[in-house]
């Protein structure tokens, strides 16, 4: 019921007040009306309130290591590609990136020279052609002119 609902809002709210270690948050059943806990990162849920002493916390912080080391084996003993750093991975895209410019800029001044060369060519044919031309208009006003 409604008058249900906000009177477990309202406990979760007192509950939430009192200090907890890192990762814990506090819940009420809504089957029983019981407080619970529970740990994100561990997965844990209780009954009872964990404890905020030196032990609770080292045990929560070696759980969290723990899980961090059996990621990191699993990921070494992948047959994936070794791990690189992320200063590596920066530095082999810049390095490819830099070649792929240097490519691209070299196949630029090829083409440039090719179509330097065609246009060399061109002019050549055109003078010849106009040499030709002007040889026969000669020839054409001598024969004229006899």
């Amino acid at each position: 019921s409604r008058a249900q609902e906000k009177e477990v809002r309202t406990q979760e709210k007192e509950l939430r007040k009192e200090p907890l270690p890192l990762g814990w948050k506090v819940y009420v059943s809504r089957s029983t009306g019981r407080p619970y806990w529970h740990h994100k990162d561990s997965n844990e849920t209780r009954w009872t309130k964990p404890g905020i002493g030196p032990n609770d916390d080292a045990n929560a912080s070696t759980q969290k290591l723990e899980g961090l080391l059996q990621s990191l084996d699993d990921k070494l003993n992948s047959n994936s590609p070794p791990m690189m750093l992320e200063d590596e991975r920066k530095k082999e895209d810049a390095r490819l990136k830099h070649e792929d410019e240097q490519r691209k800029q070299e196949e630029d001044e090829k083409r440039k020279a090719a179509y330097r060369k065609k246009a060399e060519d061109a002019k050549n044919e055109l003078d010849i052609f106009n040499l030709v031309a002007a040889a026969a208009t000669k020839e054409k006003e001598f024969k004229d002119d006899s």
